[in-house]
């Protein structure tokens, strides 16, 4: 079986679009890919927020003097091998690591 491969991307605002090498496009909040970051970083921060005896109200991955998640824009597309995207996000982060199988299933 052959994998899935990108083909292309389509930035438009809050949203980014990524057409498969099987025809089929998938449509990707940005808001919710930042949100959902795979990187330690990010993941470390979503932990404090479920563990509420570390004393942390919200997430804190972007800078109070940056973007909020919700006004999270993807400035540039990286491929990662054969395998994977990573994001440069207007608020300087770019360090997460998006499985195609993760992007291709919407999740």
């Amino acid at each position: 079986m052959k994998t899935l491969q990108p083909t292309g991307f389509d930035l438009k605002p809050g949203q980014l679009d990524i057409r498969w090498s099987d025809g089929q496009t998938t449509q990707h909040s940005m808001a919710e890919l930042r949100r959902q970051c795979p990187c330690a970083t990010c993941i470390v921060e979503r932990d404090k927020l479920e563990t509420p005896a570390k004393g942390l109200a919200s997430l804190r991955v972007i800078q109070s003097d940056k973007p909020t998640v919700s006004q999270a824009q993807i400035l540039e597309v990286v491929p990662i091998g054969r395998y994977a995207l990573s994001f440069r996000w207007n608020d300087g982060h770019a360090t997460g690591i998006y499985a195609y199988n993760v992007l291709r299933s919407g999740a």
